[in-house]
């Protein structure tokens, strides 16, 4: 009998998703792609990155979803690696848009920074592969880092959007797809599309 059980335990635990002993925000409102909870983000660069974000999900398909933290703890009491924690936090908020079909367009992009723990990441839906990790590094590397480095937390992940948004600019131009005026689907959930199996929405980690 506590076999048995044990072995119905276990199976309920290997069904649970990775995020779920994780304390991550609820998913925030459509065409919410700025969560600044550690409040490192100035006025005027909280407004071109809107814009920027507004123009990627609405023209290219592609969400740029921006993420601050104070400390990683707080949210992942088990201490994961930034790696692990992003993986994480894309899977829990799905990431993505769905096209006029109802298909996953699984090209979403999560920036997230812990400012306490100084360290950040960006993580990509899996449709990206692996042809952007050397870019994405050298996002970090170029344009966030030696501006996080002197305090300007909020000027390096500005000119990281502005990095990610060409990318997906340039993604989209190479798959011939149309400027769009609208969202897809107005007055929807336009942060990310719905999908029972999470492993789907699967994404690509980039140091």
């Amino acid at each position: 009998m506590n076999k048995l059980l044990s072995l119905q335990v276990l199976l309920l635990v290997s069904t649970l998703p990775a995020y779920a002993g994780l304390e991550i925000p609820p998913v925030p409102g459509p065409g919410e792609f700025l969560q600044d909870y550690a409040g490192v983000i100035d006025p005027s660069h909280e407004e071109s990155i809107g814009k920027l974000q507004k123009i990627a999900y609405e023209q290219h398909d592609t969400p740029i979803v921006v993420v601050t933290i104070n400390s990683m703890v707080k949210y992942d009491p088990g201490g994961s690696s930034i790696e692990r924690f992003a993986f994480n936090w894309f899977n829990k908020w799905e990431i993505g848009k769905l096209g006029p079909e109802g298909e996953l367009i699984n090209k979403g992009m999560l920036l997230i920074v812990s400012v306490g723990d100084r360290k950040s990441r960006i993580e990509l839906g899996a449709e990206w592969g692996r042809a952007q990790d050397a870019h994405c590094r050298k996002i970090t590397r170029s344009f966030m880092i030696p501006r996080f480095k002197k305090g300007d937390y909020s000027g390096g992940l500005h000119a990281a959007v502005v990095e990610l948004s060409k990318m997906a600019r340039r993604s989209a131009e190479a798959e011939g797809l149309p400027a769009i005026k609208e969202t897809r689907q107005p007055g929807g959930q336009d942060l990310s599309g719905r999908i029972v199996d999470g492993m789907l929405k699967a994404s690509l980690g980039i140091d």
